[in-house]
């Protein structure tokens, strides 16, 4: 039969430390509920988050990603367009800033001189070539003054074809 039985000091020593063992444990407990409870509140927000964006995006058929895009500026018209890469539709059109419009006026600079330069490149080039032409038609005449090499038309022959020309005016020297 279970009967009430006086406890000794040490009973009452021995019990009172088991009972301290078990209220550090239900407290540890209890922290750890806060922990996993705010963890899981937390993961839960996040997941509520979701949960609004995907009813967004499903109610109104759009998403939200990075394109790749193109941007062009019409100096004239003074606009800038932006128009996606993947699909060629224009998503912004815009007037530039005064400032953006005074990078044209040293863009325009710059182009003009690259342009003189490339045109003057090229002058120098063909004079050259018109020089070889000339060197060698006297060459191939062999200076007998039978033909002026200014005569010689070299304005769009290739190496190869003013070499032709010259071996035909070497053999017409020579008969």
């Amino acid at each position: 039969m279970n009967l009430p039985c006086r406890l000794t000091k040490e009973e009452l020593l021995q019990k009172s430390a088991q009972q301290n063992d078990v209220l550090a444990q239900i407290e540890d407990l209890e922290e750890q509920k806060k922990d996993a409870s705010d963890r899981m509140g937390k993961e839960i927000k996040v997941l509520t988050a979701q949960v609004g964006e995907y009813k967004t995006e499903i109610r109104s058929g759009i998403e939200y990603r990075m394109v790749e895009i193109e941007r062009a500026r019409d100096y004239r018209e003074g606009i800038e367009t932006t128009w996606r890469t993947d699909s060629g539709e224009v998503v912004e059109t815009r007037k530039l800033t005064p400032s953006e419009r005074q990078v044209h006026l040293l863009n325009v600079e710059q182009k003009a001189t690259e342009t003189v330069d490339s045109l003057r490149s090229k002058d120098s080039e063909k004079a050259a070539q018109d020089k070889k032409a000339q060197t060698w038609a006297e060459k191939a005449l062999g200076n007998a003054g039978q033909i002026d090499p200014a005569e010689i038309d070299h304005s769009d022959k290739t190496e190869e074809e003013m070499e032709a020309q010259e071996a035909k005016a070497a053999e017409g020297a020579a008969k």
